[in-house]
């Protein structure tokens, strides 16, 4: 877990060995450093992000 712009927000493993669901993140508006850094690392980790909505 981890804050964006004081919200909660959660990177949820899918499959043992690709793909993640990023929740409580609104990638229609900036993000702040940390969490363009969680973000990254989660990509190069699992090479695919889910964001719903």
């Amino acid at each position: 877990m981890f804050n964006q712009k004081g919200k909660q927000s959660a990177i949820r493993k899918l499959e043992e060995h690709i793909g993640v669901e990023v929740q409580g993140v609104d990638i229609t508006r900036s993000i702040n450093a940390e969490t363009f850094q969680k973000l990254r690392e989660a990509l190069y980790t699992h090479a695919v992000l889910i964001f719903h909505n």
